[in-house]
């Protein structure tokens, strides 16, 4: 890419590229130089906007994440990856509500993508709706029936509803599909104490 521009310093496509070699190497600041510039060749190309909201994502400013989702989508209204990103940016700050609108899009793009289904989930959790959580988890699973995470999601939701027999069926699954899932150990011991299996809730903890 260096050549690329020692040639054409002009061509935009050549600094998005090389942000984003810059970006895999973790030299994110200069990852975010190249977007600039990318972004000032090329001001209506929407990737370059989600490669530099990506890279904000990656350095935990979440802020400027959301706003360069934000430019990629007035510029490109149905770019799906970055409403699911800005959904996960939402969440970094808390705001659940605006996530899950971001990520109610993404599903109405993509109604297969059992990571939104997933994601969707985690915020309904975070404001207490386990009902829409427990209905996002099913269609997440029924997706993908490998997605470790999802099992262990729903396990926890049973355990904050007190189903604690449904929570050790996900949990046992979620083990199943990955034998070093510590959160699926963690919860199932949660769960094996709730139903009063205290012989197997010790040996989950231990």
């Amino acid at each position: 890419y260096d050549l690329a521009l020692a040639i054409d310093p002009s061509y935009g496509p050549s600094y998005n590229n090389r942000g984003n070699a810059y970006r895999g190497l973790h030299d994110h600041e200069r990852a975010i130089a190249d977007y600039d510039s990318a972004i000032r060749l090329a001001p209506k190309n929407a990737s370059n906007y989600f490669n530099r909201g990506v890279t904000y994502g990656l350095l935990g400013d979440w802020e400027s994440a959301v706003r360069d989702y934000g430019l990629a989508i007035a510029r490109e209204p149905l770019y799906s990856d970055a409403y699911y990103n800005r959904g996960g940016a939402f969440g970094n700050l808390g705001d659940f509500q605006a996530a899950i609108d971001d990520l109610t899009i993404v599903v109405t793009i993509q109604p297969d993508r059992a990571e939104a289904c997933h994601s969707r989930a985690l915020a309904y959790l975070k404001l207490g709706n386990e009902a829409l959580a427990l209905i996002d988890l099913d269609t997440a699973i029924g997706l993908d029936q490998g997605l470790v995470v999802a099992y262990g999601d729903r396990g926890a939701a049973h355990i904050r509803l007190g189903d604690f027999d449904k929570a050790v069926a996900d949990l046992d699954r979620a083990i199943e599909l990955n034998p070093a899932f510590l959160e699926g150990y963690v919860n199932r011991g949660v769960a094996a104490y709730g139903l009063g299996d205290y012989e197997s809730a010790l040996a989950d903890y231990s």
